[in-house]
């Protein structure tokens, strides 16, 4: 492991001095390590040693007035006088780019440890440049057990951190505002067992202040605590920052009802308006966001709403989604921190036909493959099965049906995508060779990865991504990914409350997670075990032993993954009892023509996707996601009154009465014809946000009707917004009858996404040296020399 660091800061070999401190002579108490570690790093930084590895140093920062004790998973080094943190972490470095949020939360890691580092040798009187705010970051290479390293700038962070710990109150003064009987004492007894009853323990815990947050539940074990009494107190911060900060000033979802209820009732007057529940939680507040900043409001306050009567609400009147006749449900389980470690999985195209692939030990790379085969075999005939109608000719001609994958959650794509690129590039000849599955396998993997990326597809999606889409519950978004967790709050078990059948699904006991990653207390207690009894059984060549060891591997892990199973179909069902939105079907056509376009080019013998995409493939991928989310937003607003009225909130949309009409206007063109402009005038009590010149379209109107903002001006407590009609009257001199809304008429209107030429962008050859590196010489179908035959970190 020492190799990896010594290789990423350049050290030679006469330059490595390792230094143990985790421990002294035997001793392994903090305040002896630490002053160990004090007088080692002192007289490294003043250059009287020769140490250059010092391997986890035990380190102390002042937190709020405490001396607290770092014991670092790390090594520090001393290079050109200056000292670098090294942070060793288990999660991959995959193709040279690691997941943000674990790099996030090491790189925090590292910050505090470079901050004790600095006040160590600031109380020496050497200077804090001492000590570099680059971190080094060795974690396993793609998906082998070998190491590599990185650099990371943590400046901010350490400036960030170094802030925050300043103005952290003193722990003595936080304790003298608490009861002076108040004790957390468990009273254990001779076994160290806790004797104090619980209800007790709560008592004491109620007497303090509590601030809770969603993500919390990461990484404190009080967490669920704090999530009852917030939810007791009906606080906001139970839904997340995304919903709090639509109510800037207000902390609770009784003042948010109470607000709403009373404007509403003052807004829409005796006897009601007759619109939609919906409608009318968009009139409770007149100002709105941005799309892109979060969350609308009225989205928020549908959260609010469902926090409040402890049952989820509806957000859409349509499933925006397809959902084919026989999709293909998988659910992967991979091993806990090793990338492309596959545990097992559960797929099938039909609740009771699903079939259970184990890896005994997913540490072996031929059972890894064998695994993998068998997964791609069934993937394949199904992606197979939807390659066999085809109707049309030249470049019309398409397959009339697309393959359709569905997981439980986002990681289970992300599960997906990792075993794609693990795959797409092995060799089926040679030293490394695999199944000639594998490979096609992957890159089918890495193209539905890839399409799902795309707003509005439905090759590849995760349920509660299409649950969450459609109803809102009381949780934050982060528990929504929870599949058990989203299905008690929208359909929660028969005879169970909403907030009994949410407390069973959080207990891994008795609803196991739904992957790709297992519950770490049944990976201890009960698959570690299972796994060694396996290899101990490998180990003694007994058939007989061998299997049992096999079987009961396969049952255990079988119990973990069935709930899941059970669950997934079982929101399928509930999902198509929601009927389909009308312009599902203009985007079911778009996945048909992107399947059949893979097709053949696998069918031509085309290349893998390449790793990494070069600057300009980056720029064309973000261009056409950006193009999709457009349209799938505009059709979701333009099929569904909810998803419109979520708009209206945020000043994107309007809807209104007519109050004044031109319809034999007419206009020349600059080719000296003729044409019909008519212009309406439309009154709103909508927040309009819509420029002059905006282009718009209707749902409320014929097929076909185009519009275009003239003028947007205030008028009192409402807005009268003036279009001029542009397309959708015929080809007549004078419109059609009904194509121009009338005085008195109901209209709605939004943006339309339109057509937008292509961005145009260089040639590969011509990237600007600013947007360039040294690997992408390669055109984008090259695959790399090695990339086929890519080592593993073990000959198991």
């Amino acid at each position: 492991m020492t190799c990896v660091p010594r290789e990423t800061l350049m050290l030679t070999l006469p330059e490595v001095g390792y230094e143990d401190l985790n421990d002294v002579g035997g001793d392994g108490r903090s305040k002896e390590r630490h002053e160990r570690t004090e007088e080692v790093l002192l007289r490294a930084a003043r250059g009287e040693g020769d140490g250059t590895l010092f391997d986890h140093p035990m380190l102390c920062l002042q937190i709020g007035g405490h001396k607290a004790y770092l014991e670092p998973d790390l090594v520090a080094f001393r290079i050109d006088r200056r000292f670098h943190v090294v942070e060793i972490k288990s999660f991959p470095i995959i193709d040279e780019q690691a997941a943000p949020t674990q790099v996030r939360a090491a790189t925090t890691q590292a910050c505090a440890y470079i901050i004790a580092l600095r006040d160590l040798f600031g109380r020496a009187g050497i200077s804090e440049e001492a000590v570099s705010d680059t971190i080094v970051l060795v974690a396993p290479k793609d998906f082998t057990n070998r190491p590599t390293g990185a650099f990371v700038d943590a400046r901010k962070q350490v400036a960030a951190l170094a802030r925050q710990l300043s103005r952290i109150e003193r722990i003595g003064d936080l304790v003298d505002l608490l009861p002076e009987d108040l004790t957390f004492d468990l009273a254990p007894d001779a076994e160290d067992r806790p004797r104090r009853p619980a209800e007790e323990l709560t008592e004491a815990l109620d007497q303090v202040l509590v601030t809770y947050r969603p993500d919390c539940l990461n990484h404190c074990e009080m967490a669920f605590y704090c999530r009852s009494r917030a939810r007791a107190e009906a606080s906001l911060d139970v839904l997340g920052p995304v919903v709090r900060e639509q109510f800037g000033g207000i902390d609770t979802t009784t003042m948010v009802m109470g607000a709403g209820a009373r404007r509403t009732e003052a807004e829409r007057g005796p006897g009601g308006d007759g619109r939609s529940p919906a409608a009318r939680r968009t009139a409770t507040r007149r100002t709105g966001r941005p799309r892109g900043c979060g969350m609308s409001t009225l989205s928020a306050l549908a959260h609010v709403q469902a926090m409040e009567s402890m049952q989820a609400v509806p957000l859409t009147e349509f499933r925006h989604r397809h959902l084919s006749a026989r999709p293909l449900v998988i659910i992967p389980l991979a091993m806990a921190g090793e990338a492309g470690a596959p545990l097992a999985a559960m797929v099938g195209s039909a609740k009771r036909n699903g079939t259970l692939l184990v890896v005994a030990q997913p540490r072996n790379r031929d059972q890894r493959f064998a695994f993998t085969a068998g997964l791609g075999q069934i993937v394949m005939d199904y992606i197979d099965s939807f390659r066999q109608d085809r109707r049309g000719e030249g470049e019309r001609s398409r397959y009339t049906d697309a393959p359709q994958i569905l997981v439980p959650n986002p990681g289970g794509v992300k599960a997906l995508a990792d075993l794609g690129r693990m795959c797409r590039f092995r060799a089926t000849s040679g030293p490394y060779a695999v199944p000639d599955v594998v490979p096609e396998f992957g890159m089918w993997l890495t193209f539905l990865v890839d399409r799902a990326e795309q707003a509005g597809t439905s090759v590849l999606l995760p349920v509660t991504a299409m649950l969450a889409e459609h109803w809102a519950t009381g949780q934050s978004t982060l528990e929504d990914q929870n599949l058990a967790s989203l299905m008690a709050w929208i359909a929660p078990p028969s005879g169970l409350s909403v907030r009994r059948a949410i407390a069973d699904a959080e207990n891994p006991d008795v609803c196991p997670p739904a992957g790709p990653s297992t519950s770490p207390d049944f990976d201890n207690r009960d698959l570690a075990p299972a796994i060694r009894e396996f290899d101990t059984a490998r180990t003694l060549d007994d058939p007989h032993t061998l299997a049992t060891a096999e079987t009961e591997l396969r049952e255990l892990i079988a119990g973990q993954i069935q709930p899941t199973w059970r669950m997934v179909w079982q929101a399928i069902s509930l999902l198509r009892s929601v009927p389909e939105a009308p312009r599902t079907a203009k985007r079911i056509e778009g996945d048909c023509k992107a399947f059949t376009d893979y097709s053949d080019y696998r069918d031509s013998g085309g290349l893998p996707q390449r790793k990494r995409d070069t600057a300009i493939g980056a720029a064309r991928r973000l261009g056409w996601l950006e193009r999709a989310l457009a349209e799938f937003e505009s059709d979701m607003a333009f099929d569904d009154r909810f998803v419109l009225a979520d708009r209206r909130s945020a000043g994107e949309a309007f809807a209104g009465t007519v109050v004044e009409a031109e319809p034999g206007r007419t206009v020349t063109t600059d080719k000296n014809r003729r044409v019909p402009r008519p212009r309406v005038t439309v009154r709103t009590e909508d927040p309009v946000r819509l420029a002059a010149d905006t282009k718009l379209i209707s749902p409320s109107l014929p097929a076909g009707h185009k519009a275009m903002v003239v003028s947007v001006f205030p008028d009192g407590d409402t807005t009268r917004v003036t279009v001029e009609i542009t397309g959708g009257m015929g080809r007549a001199l004078v419109p059609k009858q009904g194509t121009i809304p009338e005085p008195g008429q109901s209209v709605a209107y939004l943006p339309d996404p339109g057509w937008r030429p292509a961005p145009q962008f260089p040639a590969s050859d011509a990237t600007p040296w600013t947007h360039s590196a040294a690997d992408e010489s390669d055109s984008e179908s090259t695959v790399h020399e090695n990339a086929a035959a890519e080592e593993w970190g073990n000959e198991d």
